[in-house]
């Protein structure tokens, strides 16, 4: 509807917008409807895909240059402020020719022969450690390396612990951290994936039985000295982690057809509550990122039951979450978090 009024748009949507998710829960034709076809884009795109948009709009910018079938696209990567990337030289130059090419027939800059990644990989808020361009994303010769969840201190290994552990926080202000302190310098460029076994448990014995699990994962960086290394974030915040994910266990079905090994995608159209003491696995995405860790630094994985990192407006709501959270790994529990390493 390009015109009409309030009453026009209730009764052709059926609500007001901010009612669609309270009438509409699940992954339901409606919002099929309004799914953009990407894989039907044919044109030439020159795709920008900001790692410091988390929770807004680096997820879909990445999606879209991954499924369109354009013969030409560009994707332009980068960790600084959104609108300071945008209206910086370099882009409005590419930009600029990116427009010749395809709308003035006009190759003589070259732009059709440049590798469609241009990639920003950072250390810090301020700190570029490399710009490159690549011939794909993600990257193909990625190494996708599996760290496991360790007992106390909680670490991650490249070896899964023998035994059955478990690690239990509250849902009020929880949360538990996992580290991994790297012994040569290392690039992790792309997805990263955590998988982990689950359990939602009351208090007390005597209390009601949770059903549900909201789960908030963070990656942070931590210098040589052990300080948290800061990144730029969506909405202007200066104060992000290397990634962020998030997940509410009872949506956990993957969609079988859009999934990969290093990309979970939940399915969104079930809802899978928890019995009492049942645990299973959830795999859970984290939004695309380009970091270097230098030798002696430490990744530093967040398990929590609220936001770990706040973007107001864009809050994820933990009404869900009542007793306690129970991670279990090692033994039968393949626990971990998925990195992809590129060698260097």
């Amino acid at each position: 509807m390009i015109n009409g009024t309030q009453e026009d748009f209730k009764n052709f949507e059926g609500c007001i917008a901010t009612d669609w998710l309270k009438e509409h829960p699940l992954y339901d034709d409606f919002w099929k409807a309004k799914a953009a076809k990407l894989e039907e884009i044919t044109i030439p795109m020159l795709v920008c895909a900001s790692f410091s948009d988390h929770g807004l709009h680096t997820m879909g910018s990445f999606r879209a240059f991954e499924k369109a079938k354009s013969k030409h696209k560009w994707v332009y990567t980068h960790r600084t402020g959104k609108w300071l990337s945008y209206y910086s030289q370099e882009v409005q130059k590419m930009t600029k020719e990116f427009m010749d090419c395809f709308l003035k027939d006009d190759t003589t800059s070259g732009f059709l022969e440049m590798p469609p990644v241009r990639l920003e990989v950072s250390s810090k808020l301020d700190e570029i450690h490399e710009v490159r361009y690549e011939n794909d994303w993600p990257i193909s010769r990625t190494q996708y390396t599996k760290l496991y969840l360790r007992e106390q201190p909680n670490s991650l290994s490249i070896e899964k612990p023998d035994r059955n552990l478990e690690v239990v926080y509250p849902t009020k202000k929880g949360k538990t951290l996992f580290s991994f302190k790297f012994s040569e310098d290392t690039e992790l460029s792309g997805y990263m994936k955590l998988r982990v076994w689950v359990e939602a448990r009351a208090c007390k014995e005597e209390d009601p039985k949770p059903n549900d699990m909201a789960m908030f994962i963070a990656v942070n960086k931590l210098d040589q000295d052990g300080n948290s290394v800061r990144f730029n974030g969506s909405v202007g915040i200066n104060g992000d982690m290397v990634t962020r994910g998030w997940c509410k266990v009872s949506r956990r079905e993957l969609d079988p057809d859009e999934s990969t090994e290093w990309h979970p995608v939940q399915k969104g159209t079930s809802e899978q509550k928890l019995k009492a003491g049942e645990i299973v696995p959830v795999d859970i995405e984290l939004y695309p990122s380009s970091t270097f860790f230098a030798v002696g630094e430490t990744l530093q994985l967040i398990i929590a039951a609220d936001e770990i990192v706040p973007s107001p407006p864009y809050r994820k709501s933990a009404a869900c979450n009542h007793g306690m959270h129970v991670l279990h790994f090692g033994g039968r529990y393949d626990s971990y978090l998925l990195v992809p390493k590129i060698p260097l």
